[in-house]
């Protein structure tokens, strides 16, 4: 019954994450894709990843999932190249980039705000532009924490503009740690997906 206990785990390469993410708002800029969700029970919807076979509103759940959970690691991985880089990194600031939690009870505070400050306090989502921060608390009241405590996005045509709408707030918050993060000494590199930066 315990034999998942050592089960090895690795982190999943950042560029990975990224990527994927910025497949998936290309797919959402576009009417076709549209389509594709509301057709994907009778055709099924090839992604890089992996092939949907299942319910829109499922897939729509699955994608918010996985790209949420991919913006908080590359934050988090972002955190620690900084810090890493500068030479600033301490058993305590890698024990908070492990476990964002630790810094405060909420998430957004713990990962927008406490997490950046750790690198310096100018960094702060907060302090980048007020208005995303406060989008973002309220897409993690509405959206993020329902979605992982077994909430699902339902399907209409109005809902899969608000989808759209997270997944243009998802690039809004890649935007700011762009302002910051050095790892990819150019900027990220948008015109393998087509995104330009808003």
């Amino acid at each position: 019954m315990r034999e998942f206990v050592g089960m090895e785990i690795k982190n999943i390469p950042i560029i990975n994450l990224r990527k994927e993410f910025e497949d998936y708002l290309g797919r959402f800029r576009q009417e076709a894709f549209r389509q594709a969700v509301f057709n994907c029970a009778v055709e099924p919807i090839r992604l890089k990843n992996f092939t949907w076979n299942g319910l829109p509103h499922d897939l729509l759940t699955t994608m918010l999932q996985r790209s949420v959970v991919g913006l908080e690691c590359y934050l988090c991985a972002a955190v620690h190249f900084e810090l890493s880089k500068s030479q600033r990194l301490t058993k305590e600031s890698e024990d908070a980039i492990e476990n964002p939690f630790s810094l405060a009870r909420k998430a957004v505070v713990a990962l927008y705000e406490k997490l950046p400050a750790l690198i310096d306090p100018s960094l702060k989502l907060s302090q980048h532009k007020q208005q995303l921060y406060s989008s973002v608390k309220t897409f993690y009241k509405t959206v993020r924490n329902p979605i992982f405590h077994g909430g699902q996005v339902t399907l209409s045509t109005e809902n899969y503009g608000r989808v759209v709408s997270a997944f243009e707030l998802i690039a809004a918050v890649y935007d700011w740690i762009d302002t910051w993060y050095t790892a990819f000494p150019f900027g990220w590199p948008r015109e393998l997906n087509g995104r330009t930066h808003q």
